[in-house]
């Protein structure tokens, strides 16, 4: 979920991820910076550019993240409607296609579980 604050245009991101079969909430303020769509995820120490896709109310996130002296790139998907995820998809391979990203190395990983409501 991202909530807008609107007096400095920063975001509150909050997300629940599975992972080793514990569900984590995660909570980070997203800075505002110079260009449209850009970000600073101070607590990760990432980069992010959201860029809206052709499926309504479906976004890319490129996020560049600086780690031990490495760069690492990574593109996600983000949307309201489940149903037109393969769409979304499909759009997300282009756009990362056109924005540099080796479209045999996008990986998509296969959701099988879900955190249960209570712990979302």
């Amino acid at each position: 979920m991202l909530t807008p604050l609107d007096s400095t245009r920063d975001i509150d991101g909050e997300y629940t991820a599975l992972i080793q079969g514990h569900c984590h909430q995660f909570k980070s303020t997203l800075k505002k910076l110079r260009g449209p769509g850009a970000y600073l995820a101070e607590s990760e120490n990432t980069l992010m550019f959201f860029k809206p896709l052709p499926v309504k109310d479906h976004y890319v996130v490129y996020c560049v993240m600086y780690s031990q002296g490495r760069v690492i790139r990574t593109a996600k998907l983000i949307g309201r409607d489940m149903s037109r995820i393969q769409e979304s998809l499909e759009a997300l391979k282009k756009d990362a296609s056109a924005n540099g990203y080796d479209p045999d190395r996008v990986i998509i990983p296969r959701q099988t579980d879900t955190c249960p409501a209570d712990e979302q």
